[in-house]
C-alpha cells in the first residue's frame, strides 16, 4: 500500500475493447496509491484525505489498498454518453452516503465514519461538451453538525523552545522544503459538463445471465479494482468492477462487498446491460441492489467468526447468493438519436437598458430600481422597465449609500455615517433617517452593512459592526441591541416578526427567550430562512453551511453541514417555493452548489461551473447569485462572474449524472463592471 507511483504517473497501459458503437476502456493495474502520511504527491492518500476533507475526523483513513488511477469507461459513439467507474467518485458517494458503521464483535464503540467504505455509488453518466480541460475541487458532502472548535479565538502558547523546529522533525522538513505543491487536491480532469437523459425506473426483465446465455461468448472481458480494505481477522471490504463485451451486446457491474467477522455481511450491487433488440429501443438497463444480513446468514448457523470462502471476489459471490435483498430498484436510459452537446448559442443577450450610476449597492421590487450611487451620494430610483428615472434624493454630508432594500412600497437605504434612510419607493416622499447604533454608543463601527424588511414592508432591521436596530414603523417602536461580536447578516423570517442576526459564533433572535443557533468557532456570513421557516440555512467563514431544521412545531436544532467548499460561504439563498438551496463560497468551480431544499441522505448536489477564463484575478468565479422570481421557472440561477465580468444562467435541472452532478450555463452575457444581479418580483 506504498508502493510509489511516480514512475508510472503518466505511463500506464490502458485495455480495450468494443461493442457495436461503443468503445470500452480499462485500466487496471495502475500502481497502488502511496499511503504514507510524508508523501505529499497528488497520488497520495494525503492528497485524497485533504480533497475528501477525511482530516475533519480523528482516526479516518482511507482503503489501504487504493487504486486511484483504475477506471472503466464506456464510450458510445454516436451520442457522446459515457458511463463510467472511478475510486475518487465511489469515494465521494460514500462520503455523502454516512452510513452508520457496523457494531465491531468486540463489543466496543466505533468511530463515527464508516470504517467499511460502504458505498451505493452506481458509476458516472457523462457528455463532454468542450475539449478543454480544467481542474477542480469537488468534493461536497453533508456530515452530522458537529462544531470542531467553540468560543473566542485564542493564541496559545508554543509547543517548544527549539530554534528553528525540533530535529526529529527534520527529515521530514528536508523531504517537504524540495516538493512543490500539487496543484489541486483532487487533480480530477474533466470538462463543462451537458445534460444527460434521465435514469427512469422500469418494470423490464433484467437478467445479465440471460443476455450471456443468448448471445455468443464475450470476446473481451476486463476486472478492475478500485479499493481494498483488508482488516482481518476483523473485516474486509472492496469495490471492483466489470465488463465484459461481445458483437452486439456488453453488460457491466459494480460490486461493493462488506463483511465484519462474526457480525454482519454485505453487498451493494449495479448492474448494466446493453443488448438492443431488432427494432427494439436504444437503451441501457440498470439494476441496483442492496443485500445485507446478519453473520449467520452468510457464513450458516453453525459458521465460525471468520470462514474462508475464497478470496474477495467469491466472497462476495457467496454473499450475494445467501443475503436477503433490502432494496432493489430496476432502471432504463433511452439513448439519445444524436450526438449529445450545447445547443447552438441563442444571439448574446442585448440589456434593454443601462445606466451609469456607479452602484455601490442596487435593489429591485414592484417595477422599481433603487440604486446607490457613488456620484456624489445620491440614491436613485429608475423605471426597472424602461431605465427612466423616477426620483434622485441626496444623502447627508460626506455620506454615501452602502446598503438598500425594497419591500411593501418602501426603499430603506444604509449610509456610511450610521443612518437609514426611508422613502416611498414609486415617489421618494416621506423621509424618515433614523440612527443605528444610537447616542451614547462609542467604538462601535459607523458604516450600515445591512438593512431587511420584514413581510409586508412595516419591520425593518439594520445592522452598523455590532449595533442593530429594528423599526416597527406603523407604530414609530425604535428597539436597539449591542452584541458581543459584530453582526454579518440579519435575516427576518417568512411572517416579519422574528428577527435572526448572525455573529461569530451563531445566531441570536431578536426574541432573547429563544435559544441562539450554535454554530462553533465562526463567522455567520449570511442567513437564508426557507419559505415556509422549517429550515434555516447558515454559511460560514470556515468553509461550510449548516442546516437548522424545525422538528415538528419545535424549535429548530442542527442538523447537517454542507462541507467541501474552498472559501468562506457568503451567499446562501433559497429558491421560490424552498425547494433548492443555492449556497456561494470560495473561488473556482468549487464555489457555486445547489442542493435540494428537503435533505435524502446519499444525495448529493449540483456543482454550477463557468468556464475556467471567467475569473478575476483572485480566482473567483462568482460574486452574486440570485434565483429567478418565477413560479414557472423557479429552477433557473443566475450569478454574476468574477470581476463583474458577464452573468450566466444556470437550469439546475440540466445536468449529468457524475458524483457531483454538474451543470454548465445555458446562455450568459457580457457585463461592464458588474458588482452583483438580482431578479425584480415582476
Amino acid at each position: 500500500a506504498r508502493s510509489s507511483s511516480k514512475a508510472r504517473a503518466t505511463c500506464m497501459p490502458l485495455t480495450t475493447g468494443e461493442a457495436v458503437g461503443w468503445a470500452i476502456e480499462a485500466r487496471n493495474d495502475s500502481p497502488i496509491y502511496n499511503s504514507s502520511p510524508f508523501c505529499s504527491t497528488p497520488r497520495s492518500h494525503a492528497a485524497w484525505k485533504r480533497e475528501l476533507l477525511l482530516t475533519r475526523f480523528p482516526n479516518q483513513d482511507l482503503p489501504e489498498a487504493l487504486w486511484g488511477d483504475n477506471f472503466l469507461r464506456l464510450t458510445e459513439a454516436a451520442s457522446g454518453l459515457t458511463i463510467s467507474f472511478s475510486a475518487l467518485e465511489a469515494l465521494r458517494a460514500w462520503a455523502l452516503l454516512d452510513h452508520p458503521p457496523p457494531a465491531h464483535l468486540s463489543g466496543a464503540t466505533p468511530d463515527p465514519r464508516d470504517y467499511t467504505f460502504t458505498t451505493d455509488y452506481p458509476g458516472s453518466t457523462t457528455a463532454s461538451c468542450s475539449p478543454r480541460p480544467h481542474f477542480a475541487r469537488a468534493s461536497f458532502y453533508t456530515t452530522t453538525a458537529d462544531d470542531l472548535a467553540e468560543g473566542s479565538a485564542k493564541l496559545r502558547a508554543p509547543l517548544c523552545k527549539c530554534i528553528g523546529g525540533r530535529q526529529v522533525l527534520a527529515p521530514l522538513s528536508e523531504k517537504l522544503s524540495g516538493a512543490s505543491p500539487p496543484p489541486s487536491p483532487d487533480q480530477v480532469l474533466f470538462s463543462p459538463s451537458c445534460p444527460t437523459p434521465p435514469w427512469t425506473p422500469t418494470t423490464a426483465p433484467f437478467s445479465i445471465e440471460s443476455v450471456l446465455a443468448a448471445n455468443s461468448p464475450p470476446t473481451f472481458n476486463a476486472s478492475v479494482p478500485l479499493w481494498l480494505q483488508n482488516l482481518d481477522p476483523h473485516s474486509l471490504s472492496c469495490l471492483n468492477v466489470h465488463v465484459a463485451s461481445g458483437p452486439g451486446y456488453w453488460v457491466a457491474y459494480l460490486r461493493c462487498f462488506v463483511r465484519v467477522n462474526g457480525v454482519m455481511a454485505r453487498v451493494l450491487d449495479t448492474r448494466y446491460i446493453y443488448n438492443p433488440a431488432p427494432g427494439g429501443p436504444r437503451r441501457v438497463l440498470r439494476q441496483r441492489t442492496w443485500r445485507e444480513g446478519a453473520w449467520a446468514l452468510y457464513a450458516g448457523a453453525e459458521g465460525e467468526k471468520y470462514v474462508n470462502f475464497g478470496d474477495e471476489v467469491n466472497q462476495a459471490r457467496v454473499a450475494a447468493k445467501r443475503l436477503h435483498v433490502k432494496r432493489e430498484v430496476v432502471e432504463e436510459m433511452i439513448l439519445p438519436t444524436a450526438r449529445i452537446g450545447i445547443a447552438a448559442p441563442a444571439p448574446p443577450m442585448q440589456p434593454v437598458w443601462k445606466r451609469s450610476l456607479g452602484c455601490l449597492a442596487v435593489a429591485c421590487s414592484g417595477g422599481v430600481t433603487v440604486a446607490c450611487a457613488d456620484l456624489e451620494g445620491d440614491v436613485v430610483a429608475v423605471d426597472a422597465v424602461s431605465g427612466e428615472e423616477r426620483w434622485r434624493r441626496k444623502l447627508g454630508e460626506g455620506a454615501h449609500g452602502t446598503a438598500v432594500s425594497i419591500r411593501g412600497g418602501r426603499v430603506a437605504v444604509g449610509d456610511s455615517s450610521g443612518m437609514v434612510h426611508i422613502w416611498e419607493a414609486e415617489t421618494g416622499v416621506g423621509t424618515t433617517v433614523l440612527e443605528v447604533k444610537g447616542s451614547g454608543s462609542k467604538g462601535f463601527k459607523q458604516e450600515v452593512e445591512h438593512v431587511a424588511w420584514g413581510a409586508g414592508g412595516d419591520v425593518l432591521a439594520a445592522a452598523a459592526g455590532k449595533a442593530v436596530l429594528k423599526v416597527v414603523l406603523s407604530g414609530l417602536s425604535e428597539e436597539r441591541r449591542v452584541f458581543a461580536n459584530t453582526v454579518y447578516s440579519v435575516c427576518f423570517d417568512t411572517t416579519g416578526e422574528e428577527l435572526a442576526v448572525g455573529r461569530y459564533g451563531g445566531v441570536d433572535w431578536w426574541d432573547q427567550e429563544k435559544a441562539p443557533l450554535k454554530i462553533g468557532a465562526a463567522a455567520v456570513l449570511s442567513i437564508a430562512i426557507s419559505p415556509n421557516d422549517a429550515q434555516i440555512a447558515v454559511g460560514c467563514l470556515d468553509k461550510r453551511v449548516r442546516i437548522f431544521s424545525r422538528v415538528g412545531a419545535g424549535n429548530l436544532v442542527a442538523a447537517r453541514d454542507w462541507v467541501g467548499f474552498d472559501g468562506p460561504v457568503s451567499q446562501v439563498k433559497w429558491s421560490r417555493s424552498g425547494k433548492y438551496l443555492a449556497m456561494l463560497g470560495g473561488g473556482g468551480d468549487g464555489g457555486l452548489l445547489v442542493v435540494p431544499g428537503q435533505f435524502s441522505k446519499g444525495q448529493g448536489g449540483v456543482l454550477c461551473s463557468a468556464p475556467p477564463q471567467d475569473s478575476d484575478s483572485a480566482g473567483r468565479k462568482f460574486e452574486e447569485i440570485t434565483w429567478v422570481q418565477d413560479a414557472q421557472r423557479e429552477e433557473l440561477l443566475v450569478a454574476v462572474g468574477g470581476g463583474g465580468s458577464r452573468a450566466y444562467v444556470f437550469d439546475v435541472d440540466k445536468h449529468d449524472e457524475a458524483v457531483p452532478r454538474r451543470c454548465s450555463p445555458v446562455t450568459s452575457t457580457q457585463l461592464e463592471g458588474a458588482r452583483g444581479a438580482l431578479w425584480s418580483d415582476r
